[in-house]
């Protein structure tokens, strides 16, 4: 037998006004909703080498349900890399067509 309960109305008002919500964000573009995942910088072709022509993967230090993998992403990336292996001095990292080096001194991008 299903017992209705005073919580059900308030999860169904609770979920009508969440459906109009999302209905209204499609439509205005300052509300945040489900369009926020359709313009997100993907880089594809990004390498980080260390001094000695060793290819780091930066995609294994990433979680495995990440949504944003743009060029800012690859130097935080990087410099996380740079401070964990303090023991390299010199590192180049390729993002598309652009070049930074970062040393071991203070691991910042530095466009080349």
């Amino acid at each position: 037998m299903l017992r209705i309960s005073l919580k059900q109305p308030f999860f169904t008002i609770l979920l009508a006004v969440e459906i109009l919500y999302l209905a209204l964000a499609l439509m205005i573009p300052p509300l945040p909703g489900w369009k926020m995942f359709s313009h997100v910088d993907w880089v594809e072709s990004v390498s980080l080498k260390d001094d000695r022509g060793h290819e780091v993967p930066l995609r294994g230090y990433l979680p495995e349900t990440y949504y944003d993998f743009s060029a800012s992403t690859a130097q935080s990336v990087a410099t996380f890399i740079c401070k964990k292996h303090q023991e390299i001095p010199h590192w180049i990292l390729q993002v598309e067509r652009e070049s930074y080096e970062l040393q071991a001194s203070d691991c910042i991008p530095r466009k080349k």
